[in-house]
């Protein structure tokens, strides 16, 4: 760690054969970045990934406006997300649904960003007293340190929110949170009867700790399964959104003769609610990524969209293609380019 070396934004880094390299707000999650590198007046953007500016946490993405070459993210390029506006208001409303019926509300988030954002959402639905108040367990150590890590770094805030954190506020701490660290600890969350929320990795279901909350929850009609960011083809989190009646989890051997599980995949029937908010997703959707690209359409010579699924990506780069006049294309994986810069 000794050789790492922190940059902040619009910092500009000297690189061989006179290049420069700068960061730019990508606002994603906190102090995400895109890359611009430049030479002789051209500049080569990467953007990893985009902010879909529906964060209550974050700035918005930096507009890029001089890019000879970009390349871009994809991940929604062929879907527009539902209003932004009403997404606490159908949080709020799968809350209380889910109290109403004696269940648990189970959410697989992402252990960076989305977890604070929903920490942040939850709470003030609790303050506000829009919900009742209820067990708000956050089953995951790497979530933990990330939180701490946001709490440790108020410069990256949006404004509104860095004058609260300087003012003495904890942004993620009411008295129904509780951050679970062991192993042993999240099982007993089980034990805890009545209505209560469960956020706990990985955000697609693909493993962590969510495994055994939805071998608990997921037989139960009277929970509920929230879906709330991008779900890869194939995994736990895609089937369920696709309508799985049922599911193979892997269940580890239980120590000590508990009944948790078997050391083997096990089948478990879908019987909770199975809910979506894409509003709370960080990607910004087809129609945000289009106006993206045309901030930088005038000086554009070439676009390449990456990190999509394949439709998403090609429905994309004929957009870009079709509205803005611009070269744009999918690269395909050993696929070389030779940029003039």
């Amino acid at each position: 760690m000794a050789l790492w070396q922190g940059v902040g934004y619009h910092e500009p880094i000297a690189l061989p054969d006179n290049e420069t390299l700068e960061l730019l707000a990508a606002g994603h999650i906190l102090g995400s970045a895109m890359v611009r590198l430049s030479r002789s007046g051209k500049h080569l953007v990467f953007t990893g990934d985009l902010g879909g500016g529906n964060s209550p946490l974050l700035p918005p993405t930096e507009k890029v406006s001089d890019a000879t070459y970009l390349v871009m993210e994809g991940t929604y390029g062929d879907r527009v997300r539902p209003d932004d506006a009403q997404r606490r208001d159908r949080l709020e409303n799968i809350i209380e649904d889910t109290v109403a019926r004696g269940g648990t509300l189970l959410i697989p988030p992402f252990s960076t960003e989305r977890t604070q954002d929903l920490i942040y959402e939850i709470r003030t639905l609790m303050v506000e007293r829009r919900v009742p108040s209820m067990p708000v367990f956050i089953d995951s150590p790497l979530a933990s340190k990330i939180t701490a890590a946001f709490v440790a770094n108020p410069e990256y805030f949006a404004p509104e929110m860095r004058k609260r954190i300087e003012g003495g506020e904890h942004l993620f701490a009411f008295d129904e949170a509780k951050f679970i660290e062991n192993t042993q600890a999240s099982l007993d969350i089980h034990k805890i009867e009545g209505p209560k929320i469960i956020l706990a990795g990985s955000g697609m279901s693909s493993g962590g700790r969510i495994f055994s909350h939805e071998r608990e929850y997921l037989p139960d009609e009277r929970s509920t399964i929230l879906i709330v960011g991008y779900q890869a083809a194939g995994t736990i989190g895609r089937k369920l959104v696709e309508g799985a009646k049922s599911l193979e989890l892997y269940a580890p051997a239980a120590p000590h003769g508990r009944k948790a599980g078997h050391g083997g995949m096990e089948r478990v029937p879908v019987r909770a609610r199975v809910e979506t908010l894409y509003g709370y997703s960080a990607h910004r959707d087809s129609e945000s990524l289009l106006q993206f690209a045309n901030d930088t359409a005038d000086t554009a010579k070439e676009i390449f969209v990456v990190h999509a699924e394949p439709a998403s990506a090609a429905f994309l780069s004929q957009r870009i293609r079709d509205y803005l006049g611009v070269k744009a294309t999918v690269p395909a994986k050993g696929d070389k380019v030779t940029l003039q810069l």
